[in-house]
């Protein structure tokens, strides 16, 4: 198994709740092991449901769908916890992070040549590689490294482990590193800790065991940042967009940015949507720009599929000030 899914922790769960019929969310990464909690779960008695819906993260628990099919619980997977979501009284919610069983050990070791010319690291890691934090953490120090960490503003996140949109912790030892490494699969975690920090990020992925510097990524990305504030500095209408998912709903902030826009004479109207998409926006083409006051990765890491500029809540200051002179990437992610 790639993961350790906790069975434990499920069976206990079970055994609390007297659980008969169970929501199971599963990670977009994660859903093809669905017919290991199917087993699993019938080996207690357990009917599962599997939600089909995209699961972007703690931000995006499935408490309507477990209410539409007479379910009070629901076994999350992938994330470490509820991100800006209060979970109801009558709702029991598992939150199975899903470690990873590879062994990083000579990932990092792969990696350490490419940092030589640097003493003072910052190590961060994604939910699936964090328990093995302390021994990446040996390795560079035994190779000579000083090595800086954190724990996020939110409590419920471990110490030294990012998400996209929460990168509290590095942020915190910014001015101590020289370098951070991102301990993750992909680049999604190493280009959040690369714009809210302005540092340069190694990210060693532990499922190819390559490891790479992210250079080239950001550059284009503030590159794309620029360029798209720009055109929106120039446009005269506004869609500003607000998500349903509880743990993304800003519609305060929403109304407030379009009071501001309709003071300096500019059209603006709120959209509503569950899930964001380009195709779903098509339906809005007549907008200038977008505002996105949802997740701030829907406008970084989707970009090129969008038509038109959509800027985040923290890049809307640029276009008060009818300018992207002094821009910081850490508003690019800004929530």
């Amino acid at each position: 198994m790639d993961y350790n899914f906790q069975p434990e922790l499920i069976k206990k769960f079970i055994h609390e709740y007297k659980v008969k019929r169970v929501l199971i969310q599963l990670a977009d990464g994660l859903k093809q092991y669905h017919q290991y909690f199917s087993k699993l779960l019938r080996e207690y008695d357990v009917k599962p449901y599997f939600s089909g819906s995209h699961t972007w993260g703690g931000c995006d628990i499935a408490i309507d769908e477990a209410r539409k099919i007479g379910v009070n619980t629901i076994i999350h997977v992938g994330h470490h916890g509820p991100v800006r979501v209060n979970i109801p009284p009558n709702m029991h919610v598992l939150f199975i992070p899903a470690y990873s069983n590879i062994d990083i050990k000579p990932c990092v070791l792969n990696a350490i040549g490419k940092i030589r010319g640097y003493r003072n690291i910052g190590l961060f890691s994604s939910i699936q590689h964090i328990h093995q934090f302390n021994v990446i953490k040996g390795l560079l120090e035994e190779n000579g490294f000083k090595v800086y960490s954190s724990q996020s503003n939110d409590r419920e996140m471990m110490y030294g482990q990012i998400i996209g949109c929460n990168l509290s912790a590095a942020i915190k030892v910014r001015d101590k590193v020289d370098l951070y490494i991102s301990i993750a699969g992909g680049y999604f975690h190493g280009i959040g800790l690369a714009l809210a920090t302005g540092k340069r990020v190694l990210n060693i992925d532990p499922y190819t065991c390559k490891s790479f510097f992210l250079d080239k990524f950001l550059k284009k990305i503030i590159a794309q940042r620029l360029f798209y504030i720009s055109k929106a500095i120039e446009a005269k209408s506004f869609g500003i967009i607000v998500s349903l998912k509880q743990g993304q709903f800003r519609i305060n902030i929403a109304e407030k940015i379009k009071r501001k826009l309709l003071e300096i004479n500019r059209n603006a109207e709120i959209i509503v949507f569950d899930e964001i998409n380009p195709e779903l926006l098509l339906n809005f083409d007549k907008f200038d720009a977008y505002i996105n006051t949802a997740c701030p990765r829907i406008a970084i890491d989707d970009v090129e599929r969008f038509m038109k500029p959509v800027l985040n809540i923290g890049e809307v200051k640029y276009i008060f000030r009818g300018s992207v002179e002094d821009y910081s990437t850490i508003d690019a992610i800004s929530y």
